[in-house]
């Protein structure tokens, strides 16, 4: 029916509140955790996660520095298929900008005073205030700067969301409630039908992207940047590593049911 996204600073409880709402509306409960498992499934990501495994590092964190186009459409990918399947709650990682015009998306931000989130930082690490006060501004800083280079936008703006919650002033348990409510205020359904012309375009640009990467002889599919609109023209753009990958790129493209015209603006 709907897709709830919910973004929150450090110590908010915005991971709590979001698993509680999933758990009372019976949805899936979308995070960094399922996010790894989609990321396993993908072939082009199996060498680095065994490498980072062993490491310790992060894998969203190595591919958004060393490859952020890559990353980007990993993560436009499954957040897209999340929405798509529906009766989802999403937390965090952009879900907000990316699902931003889609009508039957719900988007919640939850945040706290300092002296509120320096108390639940402190109880969940066990960190000094010090250490809290530091943890806070790293992640916060962070999150904002993955935010604002990924998408473009200031996460802390009010104006990105339906609704915003300060759990300084309310509990946990009262906050998913509030949530609810106004969630339930919202004729879903009728969205849902507004929201067929954007998971349309979607599904045909992801359609394409597999054909792409699927080709034997296309060497960069992921520089390939694909726009779709709902009668079916295609733009391709982007910087290519070897000149010859435009004409493949474009005869496979043409090849995918539900293209209708190819605006072609790849460059070698």
């Amino acid at each position: 029916m709907a897709v709830i996204t919910i973004s929150r600073t450090l110590g908010s409880n915005g991971a709590a509140i979001g698993k509680e709402v999933a758990k009372r509306l019976k949805y899936r409960y979308f995070d960094r955790e399922e996010l790894l498992k989609e990321a396993r499934q993908k072939s082009y990501l199996k060498a680095e996660l065994e490498v980072l495994d062993e490491k310790g590092l992060s894998l969203f964190d190595v591919l958004f520095r060393d490859r952020p186009k890559e990353f980007l459409g990993f993560l436009y990918e499954v957040i897209c298929d999340a929405a798509e399947a529906d009766n989802v709650v999403i937390l965090g990682r952009g879900g907000q900008a990316i699902l931003r015009d889609l009508s039957n998306a719900f988007h919640v931000r939850i945040d706290a005073p300092l002296e509120s989130r320096l108390k639940a930082v402190m109880e969940r690490y066990g960190d000094s205030e010090r250490g809290a006060r530091k943890r806070i501004q790293e992640v916060d800083e962070e999150r904002a700067l993955f935010v604002r280079q990924a998408f473009g936008v200031d996460w802390a703006d009010p104006m990105q969301y339906h609704l915003v919650l300060n759990t300084g002033l309310v509990d946990t348990i009262t906050a998913g409630k509030m949530l609810l409510q106004a969630f339930r205020q919202i004729d879903w359904v009728k969205r849902a039908q507004q929201a067929k012309g954007l998971l349309q375009r979607y599904r045909l640009a992801k359609a394409i992207r597999e054909s792409l990467i699927k080709h034997p002889e296309i060497s960069c599919p992921s520089c390939v940047d694909v726009r779709c609109d709902e009668q079916g023209v295609v733009t391709l753009s982007g910087r290519l590593l070897e000149p010859k990958d435009k004409a493949l790129i474009e005869n496979a493209v043409r090849k995918v049911k539900g293209v209708q015209r190819i605006v072609n603006k790849l460059r070698p």
